[in-house]
């Protein structure tokens, strides 16, 4: 990957500028998960040392084989001639549009992230969410709203989830979401990197804006069994 450190950077702006020339194209209305995955293959294709592959939609290594449709990464970044296949880079993608995202669904992308280092110790995981910059704004905003105790924080050294804080009805569903996966470890916690957002600047009213973090490799110790 050339010049690996930017590509939170390249990604981040790279999928805003995109955003804002197809809505200058009267494209606005088909703007969805599906769609941003061209703009997103096209950085990550033209950032590849010449040993890599970009794949999309790869089954879950974790997955659940006797439960339907596996449960599937967005994207996938390889090295194209290990035997059997090593993954270097994940993505997980989110859309926010005209329908909100939930809270739980977020969470479960980053825990399904955070599995892969089981698999792939050295793997970089990002997840990340484009659309609608007021309502990027009002989810993070939003998401310790209610809560007794802090559910996500932001330091100078990253962005933190801390799991057991959730609400009862979250944990539940963390739990039963989990429980189909027996191959899964689940985390107290889950820490990430510093947030990379775009545009910075809120004196204007910005219609697009997209949030990427990097998800880090688990502590041991903050593992658990349930919620």
């Amino acid at each position: 990957m050339s010049n690996f450190n930017n590509l939170q950077r390249k990604l981040s702006e790279g999928l805003y500028a995109w955003m804002l020339y197809e809505f200058s194209c009267n494209k606005a209305y088909v703007f969805n998960e599906k769609y941003i995955s061209y703009p997103i293959s096209n950085i990550l294709s033209n950032n590849l040392n010449k040993d890599q592959n970009v794949l999309t939609e790869q089954n879950h290594p974790l997955k659940n084989d006797s439960k339907g449709r596996p449960i599937q990464v967005d994207f996938v970044i390889a090295d194209k001639y290990k035997k059997p296949i090593n993954w270097e880079i994940a993505i997980e993608t989110k859309w926010i549009g005209s329908t909100e995202i939930k809270f739980v669904d977020v969470l479960w992308d980053l825990v399904r992230l955070q599995n892969l280092f089981t698999i792939y110790p050295n793997i970089k995981c990002y997840f990340i969410i484009a659309g609608n910059k007021n309502k990027i704004d009002k989810f993070w905003n939003d998401c310790n709203k209610g809560a007794t105790k802090r559910i996500v924080w932001e330091t100078s050294k990253g962005t933190y989830f801390k799991l057991s804080n959730l609400k009862i009805t979250a944990k539940k569903n963390i739990n039963e979401l989990i429980s189909a996966y027996p191959k899964f470890n689940l985390y107290s916690k889950i820490s990430c990197g510093i947030s990379y957002k775009y545009p910075i600047n809120d004196k204007y009213n910005m219609t697009f804006g997209t949030f990427l973090i990097e998800v880090k490799n688990p502590n041991i110790t903050h593992k658990i069994l349930s919620l």
